[in-house]
């Protein structure tokens, strides 16, 4: 969620809030089924951020940056984990829970292998995932960058790479059960390696080819409508035929996030557009502390007696909150 500040593109923070509230809205928990009919749009926002992340890399190689960057990414991850751990800890003493049964060496072991190879936090909250990956793949991309930039700058290559790891996400998550036969853990395909390093050279692979694009906002907006429309259809086939219970990448998921993308950095929206500030000042605290909001709303109201009624029932208004936000700064920026 970092960019480098000479070269900020207001459009694209103001993508970041959106993406945002797409990971609030996909972590919201639902009363009916009617939530799932929107959940290939919130499976965008995590990859939006890692493609964002992707297109100011060469501006953080170029602004000599990648220190004050891994150091801004490193401290965000650990004070995710302080604070959940904190958080989780205190739920079990007020609940008199106890600690889970079996916790010993090998559970340990097992913990630590998921974090470094899966990058799941363990005993903090998933969403934190996103950070260490992200941490990951600037690595990954900086020594390949360093040793032999020329892979990089190869667009055919890049977009090589991005096919196979997004296929092999697909095949690994939401497609499992229909390819495989029986479906995986989430995050076996909800990683460094087939969800953040693909969406990242995306990012890195649309700043590369967007000197050669062609096409007005306008253009971009009726492509942005016909592919809700595909991610429409193959949605409901997911749910009607049962397919999965979704991984984190649908077929459709990179061609939204690269027109968003191309949409939100054809023209700068300006700097005091409120969603573009609420990007720029606030998104990184926004994706790491929203499940302690969502959290103390849903106690709020089991403390009205609602029992979480109003909370997990959100998704009669959030599609219109969501879209009208979305929506209105397209028709004022880039209509």
């Amino acid at each position: 969620m970092y960019t480098a500040e000479k070269n900020r593109i207001d459009g694209l923070d103001a993508l970041k809030t959106i993406a945002a509230a797409l990971v609030i809205f996909l972590h919201c928990s639902y009363q009916s089924d009617a939530g799932s009919h929107l959940r290939f749009i919130e499976l965008t926002g995590v990859p939006i951020f890692f493609c964002i992340s992707g297109y100011f890399f060469s501006d953080i190689k170029n602004g000599a940056k990648e220190k004050v960057y891994v150091k801004k990414i490193i401290m965000l991850f650990f004070e995710g984990i302080v604070v959940y751990s904190i958080y989780n800890g205190a739920r079990i003493f007020l609940r008199n829970d106890g600690l889970p049964d079996g916790i010993g060496i090998k559970e340990c072991l097992q913990y630590l292998i998921k974090l470094i190879i899966f990058n799941v936090p363990g005993f903090a909250y998933n969403h934190l995932w996103y950070l260490l990956a992200l941490l990951y793949v600037f690595a990954i991309v900086n020594i390949v960058w360093k040793y032999n930039r020329t892979i990089i700058l190869n667009n055919k290559l890049l977009f090589a790479v991005i096919t196979v790891l997004l296929t092999c996400n697909c095949i690994l998550g939401t497609y499992s059960k229909l390819i495989l036969g029986f479906e995986l853990d989430t995050f076996f395909s909800r990683n460094w390696l087939f969800d953040g390093l693909p969406f990242y050279l995306i990012g890195i692979l649309y700043r590369q080819c967007r000197k050669n694009e062609n096409g007005g906002s306008k253009t971009s907006v009726w492509a942005v409508l016909l592919l809700l429309c595909a991610g429409i259809i193959e949605n409901e086939l997911i749910i009607n035929y049962q397919i999965s219970n979704y991984g984190d990448c649908l077929i459709i998921t990179p061609f939204l996030v690269w027109m968003f993308l191309k949409l939100f950095s054809e023209r700068i929206c300006g700097r005091k557009c409120r969603l573009a500030k609420i990007g720029r000042e606030n998104s990184s605290d926004i994706y790491i502390y929203h499940p302690l909001v969502l959290a103390a709303v849903q106690k709020f109201e089991n403390f009205l007696g609602g029992g979480g009624k109003y909370f997990v029932s959100k998704e009669y208004c959030h599609a219109f909150i969501g879209s009208m936000c979305f929506w209105r700064n397209i028709c004022i920026q880039f209509m």
